[in-house]
């Protein structure tokens, strides 16, 4: 799948290993006569060691160093580039921590657990391989991810403390989730129910109606400020030591103000929306769908739509939405919670329970755009076999008609925006209030995860660092001399780039 975020999801893809980077006689580097895609320009202040990433250096004396706390990230260039600040902040790198197991690892990075050295706060740091991003042109989820976590600052999304890099790696440090995954506890609490012969059970009503109603409130927070998540899934969903729900992994995040369609293929088989089958801009409203996929799952300890395959998957999800394969519940499948899921799971993106807010402040021209993609436009979505015989049509035909009849039938009433959502009776008895700001006590707390002091950690500042001692080993190139030369594209002349080590 194009575009997925099956390459930025760290709790998967397991089996595929970092690039390794060893440094030959020379000073050359594997694979470095290959040509490599352009970096754009505003990455490489991420991608270079120059000295534009001021903004995530520690200050001395900072409340995090007094006392332990998660300092925010200074997003304004301006505020963190005085005089007075840059003689009073330092550089961190690998050897101010001291690090301990693997926490997850994607096809192109790992987070490993770490503690700062001068005061022991734990931390997860996301490590990224320079050029393996660049030689398989993720850039722009990196820096995605790292501009939205800079942006945005809630209880329910995870926090970046720190972003700093050296000749070979990018490091985000960001707040650690002792309890790990949502799916995790999923699927912990549904082997439970097994075990007592409960099939199709996981999490209770009221822990799924606290962990969606926390759900809520990140995106929320997230649609407020113009930014789809667009692979929303129990993966990338973590559970801090208190019990409370984190957002995470916004690497194939869309920002709405950006330009053009935004209709490439990403997601999750089990969690992608119709629109994006076919073909369709993505909005807010791919994000209401996940969450309908999501209460289903915490509480039948499965996803809606499954299937032997992944085009299979997308079937299921189609065939519901045109209606000839409604999704079916099991016995016992509470009145409220499937009406919210009826609610969500709708084919027409405006009608989801929530989505209304987004479409009422479309332009006239935006929606008539909007209706005339998704009306006339290519109908075939991205997986048919492109039969184009006159049954095909005809069948093709009679579904358009029953969608729309469909569509006009299940209109909600207005204004239909995320007042509307927390209304909805799957949530009778709920103080929002509490949940907002954090007082509300989770149902359930799962068994945090145990992590090794320092003494059982092994040092950043040893050379071999990635390998020493009895933690999981990271399997990384040991740092080595500059050839960012040979990792940034040049534009013109030879040498490293301005601000980069190595450089004339």
């Amino acid at each position: 799948m194009s575009d997925s975020d099956s390459d930025t999801d760290i709790a998967a893809a397991q089996d595929l290993p970092l690039i390794q980077l060893t440094d030959n006689e020379g000073g050359k580097q594997d694979d470095a006569d290959e040509p490599l895609p352009p970096v754009p320009t505003e990455s490489q202040d991420f991608l270079t060691d120059s000295s534009v990433d001021s903004r995530h250096k520690l200050p001395r004396g900072s409340s995090a160093s007094r006392e332990g706390s998660l300092p925010a990230v200074v997003t304004s260039d301006h505020e963190a580039s005085t005089p007075k600040q840059k003689k009073s902040q330092q550089r961190l790198s690998p050897a101010d921590f001291m690090f301990g197991k693997t926490l997850g690892e994607g096809s192109f990075a790992r987070v490993v657990h770490a503690r700062l050295k001068r005061n022991g706060e734990e931390y997860a740091i996301k490590i990224m391989e320079k050029r393996h991003i660049i030689k398989q042109e993720k850039v722009k989820y990196v820096i995605m991810e790292k501009d939205v976590l800079s942006q945005l600052a809630h209880p329910r999304i995870v926090r970046l403390a720190y972003t700093f890099r050296d000749a070979h790696y990018l490091y985000m440090v960001m707040e650690l989730a002792h309890c790990g995954e949502l799916l995790h506890v999923i699927n912990d609490l549904r082997d439970d129910a097994l075990d007592d012969n409960r099939e199709l059970e996981a999490c209770s009503a009221e822990l799924t109606q606290f962990y969606a109603a926390e759900i809520v409130e990140a995106l929320e927070h997230l649609h407020k400020h113009g930014i789809v998540h667009r692979d929303l899934k129990p993966e990338n969903i973590l559970v801090d030591k208190h019990g409370h729900l984190k957002m995470t992994d916004f690497g194939t995040a869309l920002k709405e103000e950006s330009e053009g369609r935004h209709n490439s293929f990403v997601g999750t088989a089990e969690y992608v929306s119709p629109e994006v089958l076919r073909n369709e801009s993505a909005t807010m409203s791919v994000d209401l769908w996940a969450l309908g996929c999501i209460i289903f799952q915490m509480l039948t300890g499965k996803p809606p739509f499954q299937s032997d395959s992944e085009y299979l998957i997308f079937q299921c999800i189609l065939n519901h939405c045109d209606g000839s394969e409604p999704l079916e519940y099991p016995g016992g499948f509470a009145e409220g919670a499937r009406a919210i899921c009826d609610a969500l799971l709708k084919d027409d993106p405006r009608h989801r329970l929530g989505a209304g807010e987004y479409f009422s402040k479309l332009s006239a021209e935006a929606i008539a755009e909007w209706e005339n993609e998704r009306q006339n436009g290519d109908d075939s979505n991205l997986f048919d076999d492109h039969d184009d015989g006159d049954a095909r049509a005809a069948e093709e035909a009679e579904r358009k008609a029953a969608k729309a009849a469909r569509d006009a039938r299940e209109a909600p009433a207005p204004p239909n925006d995320y007042g509307s959502l927390r209304e909805h009776a799957f949530w009778n008895g709920l103080d929002w209030a509490a949940v907002a700001h954090g007082t509300m006590p989770p149902p359930f707390v799962p068994q945090a995860r145990e992590f090794p002091q320092m003494d059982d950690m092994m040092d950043g500042a040893l050379d071999d660092w990635q390998f020493d001692g009895e933690a999981t080993p990271i399997q990384l190139a040991p740092i080595g001399p500059t050839n960012l030369a040979d990792v940034v594209p040049q534009s013109g002349g030879g040498g490293a780039p301005p601000g980069v080590p190595g450089a004339q």
